[in-house]
């Protein structure tokens, strides 16, 4: 049993560990949930992005002979180089949430219920809410919330967490 548990372990390197070396159920959730909290992130930085260059396409030099206090100059060097950071961060986050889903879609996939794991991956990587879930899958609220819950258990016995 260890050697298919190391085997498991191995398939989803760094999702288990963790300063303890053991995760809690709620921990485990967290982990899942990491995929939805990164993509809504990157969702904010692009349109803070979009603004940004809405914004900085608004900006006109004045051209004049005479001297003025107001340097439109060095503001579009300043947005500009906001911009550029805002870019960064978002190419980062990009790659972030690439990792999150991979480890959200090698923790799905230790499950072996097929219905479990479509519970999961609509949950965690289709980002759906619990009712439209038990739409999509023709039971009730209540059932699609247990049958996530034995879900959850079947990763947990795998790695041997702590409820």
């Amino acid at each position: 049993m260890k050697a298919a548990n190391d085997a498991y372990m191995a398939k989803v390197p760094g999702v288990i560990e963790n300063a303890g070396g053991i995760m809690t159920k709620d921990e485990l959730k967290k982990k899942l949930r990491s995929a939805q909290t990164l993509s809504k992130l990157l969702e904010a930085d692009i349109t803070e992005l979009q603004n940004m260059r809405d914004y900085a396409g608004k900006i006109t030099p004045a051209y004049s002979l005479a001297p003025s206090g107001n340097s439109t100059g060095q503001r579009i060097e300043n947005d500009t180089a906001k911009i550029v950071d805002l870019e960064n961060t978002i190419k980062s986050d990009r790659e972030q949430l690439r990792k999150a889903i991979e480890e959200v879609k090698q923790l799905i996939g230790l499950v072996d219920d097929p219905l479990l794991s479509r519970i999961l991956y609509k949950r965690y990587l289709q980002y759906k809410k619990w009712e439209q879930i038990a739409v999509d899958l023709n039971y009730t609220y209540r059932r699609v919330l247990q049958l996530h819950g034995i879900g959850l258990n079947e990763i947990m016995k795998r790695f041997h967490i702590v409820s």
